[in-house]
């Protein structure tokens, strides 16, 4: 900071007592006089007036709330920054992604689940064409487009991955968000699944 910029922030804090004392040590009594003036300050309404009033004098004109929002809106890192990023989630080895923190051992959920591969699509028409293209749980609660939900997850049960009885048709209100879900329902949804064989 500019030499000017202290002495002012350094004799507005002196006006403050509060501000002034932060960190400081103080003797019992100038502490109980501070207090006192403070008391009497908050208690006092033409004090708040003071306050209200210069408050409304700090608010931002448009132009400098636009300039700001163009400068986050176009603000990118630089080359350097990116190299460090890169370099961080890339891991000491440069091995890519292990030490990133969304890793999950190399699987790409995009691949495995698109309609382009063609063991997911087959197996995702089986079972809806098994449970005739209708929600199993099907109450006055369900809503959106069905989805093929895997029973046990496909990521720890790599046998029974394309397998039509782990598949069950659920719509989207039904499908379960969460994995403590997906384990709590998971005996429940192979009950349905039996039922319709």
């Amino acid at each position: 900071m500019k030499e000017e910029t202290r002495r002012k922030i350094s004799e507005s804090l002196k006006k403050n007592p509060v501000r002034y004392w932060l960190g400081k040590k103080r003797d019992r009594e100038l502490s109980e006089k501070v207090g006192n003036s403070l008391k009497i300050m908050w208690q006092n309404p033409e004090y708040h007036k003071k306050m209200s009033e210069a408050h409304k004098g700090c608010k931002q004109s448009e132009e400098t709330i636009k300039k700001r929002f163009l400068w986050h809106k176009n603000y990118s890192h630089s080359e350097q920054t990116r190299n460090k990023i890169s370099t961080s989630n890339k891991g000491k080895k440069g091995i890519s992604g292990k030490n990133h923190y969304n890793w999950k051992g190399g699987i790409n959920y995009r691949d495995i689940h698109s309609l382009f591969n063609i063991e997911y699509r087959t197996w995702r028409t089986e079972v809806f064409i098994r449970d005739n293209f209708k929600c199993k749980i099907s109450d006055e609660h369900c809503q959106g487009m069905l989805q093929a939900h895997h029973i046990l997850p496909w990521r720890d049960f790599v046998e029974l991955r394309y397998k039509v009885n782990n598949g069950i048709t659920l719509c989207h209100a039904h499908h379960p968000r969460k994995r403590a879900e997906e384990k709590r329902l998971s005996p429940y949804f192979m009950d349905l699944v039996s039922v319709s064989k």
